[in-house]
């Protein structure tokens, strides 16, 4: 609880004059920001795949979301072609 309060309040003061900001507090944040977002992604993953979140697991095995995953490859092969 506490790294998310510190990422969160690191870089408040940055968000009205971004060159206002050190060096010094762009590597911290940076180097907060990322490991924690990364480990709450792996803490909701992990609920999901424990059975503890019944209600992204039925989002996640809608028929849209399904669509939408068969459309990716899709978009992505058609994208590289016209590129």
């Amino acid at each position: 609880m506490f790294l998310i309060g510190v990422s969160l309040v690191i870089g408040f003061p940055c968000s009205g004059d971004p060159l206002s900001c050190s060096k010094k507090v762009n590597a911290t944040y940076y180097a907060l920001s990322r490991p924690i977002w990364t480990f709450g992604v792996l803490l909701v993953l992990f609920g999901i795949l424990m059975g503890q979140f019944s209600f992204a697991k039925a989002f996640l095995s809608s028929s849209l979301l399904r669509m939408m995953a068969r459309s990716i490859p899709i978009s992505a092969v058609l994208f590289v072609s016209v590129v």
